[in-house]
């Protein structure tokens, strides 16, 4: 079991939820992975979140914009997309989602809606990024499930 720390300001119990049910308990110390919303900041606001990244830390990162979306090489979509989610990555589980945010960036597309991406995920140094334009608790749950497999 890893457990996961939920940093998000709204949304927190739908996420928390889905985090439980596939295998991710809320961190009661230190955590493996992070779930957080990008903000408008500087690059020394976001250099913290990036060396935890880099020392090994998984950070996935639920839409916004700014400096952490530059450090990581990531771009979101400007509105959401419809249809079916199908999975690109070997073991990313299917969801039964109707919509989500497309993303673009450096990593790995696991999830795509038509022909836009819809999550993405990458090595950071010894850690990870998980990129989804939007806090949607099963995607992110299953961001980490294929990261943690």
């Amino acid at each position: 079991m890893r457990d996961v720390s939920v940093e998000l300001a709204d949304g927190q119990g739908a996420l928390a939820d889905a985090l439980v049910s596939a295998g991710f308990p809320p961190a009661g110390g230190a955590p493996w992975a992070r779930v957080v919303t990008a903000g408008e900041s500087t690059f020394e606001a976001v250099s913290p979140d990036v060396e935890w990244v880099l020392r090994g830390g998984v950070l996935v990162i639920c839409g916004g914009t700014g400096p952490l979306l530059a450090a990581f090489n990531l771009t979101p979509g400007e509105a959401a997309v419809e249809g079916p989610l199908e999975p690109l990555a070997p073991g990313a589980p299917p969801l039964a989602l109707a919509r989500a945010w497309p993303v673009t960036g450096v990593g790995y597309a696991l999830y795509r809606a038509g022909d836009r991406c819809v999550a993405i995920a990458g090595r950071r140094g010894d850690g990870w990024i998980a990129y989804v334009g939007a806090p949607e608790p099963l995607l992110v749950a299953a961001c980490l499930s294929w990261i943690a497999s």
